[in-house]
């Protein structure tokens, strides 16, 4: 678990990030296997709905855009993107109402260039994760080899 908090813990970390991983730190509750799990599934859902959102907003397709701003909306929450949250909220309503659509596409420049990031972000903090979890077993395998000798 220290490796684990090390790894994603902002107020340990020298270095900021996009994110903030307290709430999935709490959810996982020390299961590294859990924390890769979720950023896997983000990995995979958020840069497909991104190039979707982009397309949505070109065409004009605001339905669309509130649908996938409204399921953006949970990814944001659950890795702690505040930066853009309320950016994301905003957008939902606005395409959902249909009012100030002409504010959209910029506002979605702006959150799918945050996402890119995170995306980036969460991408070498699994390779982390995955990396500090196969040292664990390394030193569990060399620690039993020194004890059988």
């Amino acid at each position: 678990m220290d490796t684990v908090k090390q790894i994603l813990n902002p107020m340990q970390s020298t270095q900021k990030g996009l994110t903030d991983f307290t709430y999935l730190l709490t959810l996982a509750d020390g299961d590294p296997d859990f924390l890769k799990e979720m950023m896997g599934l983000f990995l995979k859902r958020v840069p497909g709905n991104l190039d979707e959102l982009q397309l949505a907003t070109e065409y004009s397709e605001w339905e669309e855009v509130y649908k996938l701003t409204h399921s953006l909306k949970s990814s944001v929450n659950f890795m702690g993107i505040y930066s853009i949250k309320e950016l994301v909220l905003e957008v939902e309503h606005m395409a959902q109402e249909r009012r100030e659509c002409e504010k959209i596409p910029g506002m979605v420049n702006r959150i799918v260039t945050v996402c890119k990031q995170v995306v980036e972000e969460i991408r070498l903090k699994k390779h982390q994760l995955e990396l500090g979890e196969l040292r664990k077993e390394k030193q569990v395998r060399l620690n039993k080899e020194e004890t059988n000798v």
